[in-house]
């Protein structure tokens, strides 16, 4: 089957009529390359895999398995879960052997065709995992297929073998499909694959039809309501961002209250949404995954199509750099606050409130001082798996995810403001979608396009407001410090200021629970009066002024202290007691943004808070972007 076809209206290249152009640096050649998965026993968690490879002419295959998976920027080494190799011809068994942790070399004694065979260990929902068990499959493929090394390029078939009486759908089919044929691998393991009982519901938005899948579950009556959140979002979406080069594209929910995480993972045309709760609850915990849904969603047009250099095709074997992740992930995280806001799933108020929390946040990181945006993106492999017990990673890292998005809010208002509110950051960023995806040739075997820089950012900016945008550049993305929010909301007429709370003092202690509700320390910040009177990371506190507190009780018994107090600090370090000084200043306090209206500013300014803020009308009919 074609994966991604020519869409009505859009007038974008067919795939497959690019794969066989020979516009790729790669062309197809004899070897031909199968796959087959099948679950035998779900409850035993492991998936049977068999790779099929015909027109082979060489000594020897690797066969390689992925050490990370894209959208997660962590070695994974998928192939600790990989055992029961082997591989055959039809004269046989064939020797082989590992030559490094990921790569299994067969030797082919001359056979034309072969069969490796493997099985892999999957129990977890986590984003880049896949999952078997007697109640459900879910396939993440960059867990699951090793790749012919030097052949990622070429076309790929997949079958699929469900256990009976499972239902299968596939981000790449329709419901009950289980042969698949994909133009290369890279796509093949971007296709998200759900087996078992779930519910299926329908909508079309213009050439493209998308799919909900929920997993059964007893909020049944819940599901319409999330069917129309998600609707609506899309609906916002197509009209800022146009419609998709796909037939088709697939929610997957997994609402699992006993869950160990919950996660949110984009592909080409699909994203995964294992949420740490009912279908039922109400609240944080549901806006949050109405959140995330946008997130997610945002990803197929900004990181999976529109991409950074390097990120597609990709290097599964070692860590791929980029120092973009800022706007992969910052820039989607606004376009998805702006769909919130323009569907009318949020007011303007929770608008208003998503970026004064996020203010709160990156002023609150003392690594914003550390590490610009772009450096932040760079190191994103540092991230440490156990945390920061073993380092002082959260006084050096900050977030590229709340700095982008925030970026992506200056470079919004900065536009509207050089151009009289006649550009927006959605002309900006479609300016660059063109470029780089929808109207430029494809540089490799991978998808339409070529990945971006911050050249590419950079010019795109330019033509749309017709000056230089090379200091906003320097100083707010390669540099790291503040930014002033204040000057940039201005141009929208508000104001950031910090809210009426009552005082908290400032200690540095970054908290979380301790046997028996006690708190202790996470983390703290460097030049704070907690690590100036000898606190440390797992302290576990006892009492303030020989009074016991709880971590529930904290906030509650230090405000009783004035800001200006000698608080003695009783807490356990390695089963010692001991005793520390903590001088708090009334220099330093906990600090919390809020956002507000003015009208004392010019005309201009109110102008482009209402353009900003206004939500679509329903009324009016979607117009189709061209590129």
């Amino acid at each position: 089957m074609i994966i991604l076809s020519r869409m009505e209206r859009t007038g974008r290249i067919l795939w497959a009529a690019l794969l066989l152009s020979g516009l790729f640096i790669h062309r197809v050649h004899a070897l031909e390359i199968a796959y087959r998965i099948s679950m035998p026993n779900p409850a035993d968690h492991y998936f049977h895999v068999q790779i099929d490879l015909a027109g082979v002419d060489q000594d020897a295959i690797d066969l390689q398995m992925p050490a990370w998976s894209p959208g997660r920027y962590l070695i994974l080494n998928f192939a600790r879960n990989v055992s029961s190799f082997s591989a055959d011809s039809e004269s046989g068994a064939l020797p082989f052997r590992k030559i490094d942790k990921q790569t299994w070399r067969i030797q082919t004694r001359g056979a034309s065709r072969l069969t490796a065979r493997y099985q892999v260990f999957g129990n977890n929902l986590s984003g880049e995992l896949s999952l078997l068990n007697d109640r459900q499959a879910f396939l993440d493929g960059g867990s699951l297929y090793m790749y012919v090394v030097e052949n990622k390029h070429q076309p790929v078939s997949l079958d699929i073998v469900p256990p009976a009486d499972w239902m299968i759908l596939s981000s790449a089919g329709e419901l009950g499909q289980t042969h698949f044929e994909f133009p290369h691998y890279d796509l093949m393991i971007d296709e998200l694959v759900q087996l078992g009982v779930f519910y299926v519901e329908r909508f079309t938005i213009g050439p493209t039809e998308y799919r909900v899948s929920i997993l059964a579950n007893e909020d049944v009556d819940r599901i319409p309501l999330l069917v129309s959140q998600v609707r609506a979002l899309q609906e916002a979406a197509v009209r800022m961002l146009g419609s998709f080069d796909s037939p088709r594209y697939t929610f997957f929910y997994h609402f699992l209250p006993d869950s160990p995480n919950s996660a949110g993972m984009e592909h080409f045309n699909a994203c995964q949404l294992t949420r740490k709760h009912a279908l039922g609850d109400e609240g944080g915990m549901m806006d949050l995954t109405i959140w995330v849904t946008a997130h997610e969603l945002i990803h197929a047009w900004n990181g999976k199509r529109l991409r950074p250099q390097n990120l597609g095709p990709f290097d599964y074997s070692q860590e791929v750099y980029t120092e973009q992740l800022w706007f992969m992930e910052g820039c989607t995280s606004y376009l998805a606050d702006l769909i919130l806001l323009r569907s009318g799933l949020w007011t303007k108020e929770k608008f208003y409130n998503r970026f004064a929390d996020q203010i709160t946040a990156f002023r609150g990181s003392p690594g914003i001082y550390q590490r610009s945006p772009q450096e932040a993106s760079f190191d994103t492999w540092l991230w440490p798996i156990d945390g920061s017990r073993a380092n002082d990673w959260n006084n050096t890292w900050t977030s590229y995810y709340i700095s982008g998005e925030l970026l992506a809010v200056c470079m919004d208002l900065e536009i509207r403001q050089r151009t009289k509110n006649q550009k927006k950051l959605e002309d900006f960023f479609l300016l660059l979608y063109s470029r780089n995806y929808a109207g430029a040739q494809a540089e490799t075997y991978y998808a339409p396009g070529r990945g971006y820089t911050l050249d590419d950012i950079q010019s795109s900016l330019e033509d749309v407001t017709g000056n230089a945008w090379d200091l906003f550049i320097q100083n707010y993305i390669s540099t790291p410090g503040d930014m002033p929010f204040s000057l940039f909301l201005g141009y929208a007429a508000l104001m950031l200021q910090e809210k009426a709370d009552e005082p908290t003092p400032y200690t540095g202690l970054h908290l979380t629970s301790a046997p028996g509700g006690y708190p202790q320390s996470q983390w703290l910040d460097q030049r704070s009066p907690a690590a100036y009177a000898g606190l440390t990371t797992r302290d576990t506190i006892i009492a303030l002024d020989g009074e016991r507190v709880l971590l529930r009780d904290f906030e509650k018994v230090l405000r009783r202290r004035s800001i200006d107090d000698e608080v003695k600090v009783t807490f356990l370090r390695d089963d010692r007691l001991l005793e520390a000084v903590m001088q708090l200043d009334s220099e330093w306090t906990v600090v919390n943004y809020e956002i507000v209206e003015s009208s004392d500013f010019p005309p201009l300014a109110l102008t482009i808070r209402e353009d900003w803020t206004k939500p679509y009308d329903a009324s009016t009919s979607i117009q189709w972007k061209e590129f």
